[in-house]
């Protein structure tokens, strides 16, 4: 789906923010990209929609070379939901948001409205059709933003920090949303600060450092790499933290919860 060949972007002449990277997600898959800011995961992601278009190097989206295309075409394919929702929602009601682009696309009526009907019960915000956004939660409206992505069904969806400002019940209505996603097909890049998120949702991870992609593989073999979150300032994952403090050898394997529990009934300890 996406294809990144020696990628190299400069904002200023001679100031790298991205290196040399080079990675492919295949379509259907979940991604999530970590690093800590400037480390150059907000600017990859921003050439898969064309938003930036590589100095150096290239980016193909289904086959499309980056650099033949147009923004608008690309946003057909990619949907990106922004940190911020207040920063793309605009319209007056919930239902105008999601229908806009449908509106734009001159869409029959009947069928906006099959579709964003559809899309609401699917995140199940109906009861927010005739609300106007300005007084719904912050997660209502990270899931509007997704809906006025799904109507048009774009094959891939960039999170940036979805988790960031909710709460552990709207962080797992989020991650449901990422279920639906990739059960339909769809591929999900999702930008994180959180490890927490990665050790519950993650199963391949890219660390970028420096304009570099340092490690690109599975979250397991990850939390194995102590001198890696050590040179790239990532936070340890609280269980892995608890487990490199107990006195007992705890195999570099287990780093989230269930592992710990699993790992201390075949040992005796409970």
């Amino acid at each position: 789906m996406i294809e990144v060949n020696n990628l190299s972007f400069e904002y200023k002449k001679g100031d790298p923010v991205l290196e040399a990277v080079s990675l492919t997600i295949k379509r259907g898959e979940m991604v999530t990209i970590v690093g800590q800011n400037g480390s150059g995961k907000t600017s990859l992601v921003k050439h898969f929609n064309g938003l930036l278009k590589p100095t150096r190097g290239d980016v193909y989206i289904d086959g499309v070379n980056t650099k033949e295309t147009t923004i608008a075409r690309l946003a057909k394919k990619v949907a990106y939901v922004f940190q911020n929702p207040n920063h793309q929602i605009f319209s007056n009601t919930v239902y105008n948001e999601i229908a806009f682009t449908l509106k734009r696309q001159k869409v029959a009526d009947d069928l906006i409205k099959e579709k964003v009907m559809s899309v609401v019960a699917m995140l199940g915000i109906e009861h927010i059709l005739e609300v106007h956004p300005m007084f719904i939660n912050h997660a209502e409206k990270q899931m509007v933003a997704v809906a006025s992505y799904l109507v048009t069904e774009p094959d891939v969806f960039i999170f940036d920090e979805p988790t960031s400002a909710l709460d552990a019940f709207d962080s797992v209505t989020m991650s449901k949303i990422f279920e639906g996603l990739l059960r339909q097909g769809k591929t999900v890049i999702v930008i994180t600060h959180d490890m927490n998120f990665v050790v519950e949702y993650a199963s391949r991870v890219v660390v970028m450092d420096r304009a570099r992609v340092v490690f690109d593989g599975q979250a397991a073999t990850l939390f194995a790499e102590e001198d890696l979150f050590h040179n790239t300032a990532l936070e340890m994952p609280q269980i892995k933290r608890l487990a490199m403090r107990l006195s007992m050898a705890i195999p570099d394997t287990v780093y989230d919860a269930k592992g710990l529990k699993d790992y201390f009934l075949e040992k005796g300890v409970f």
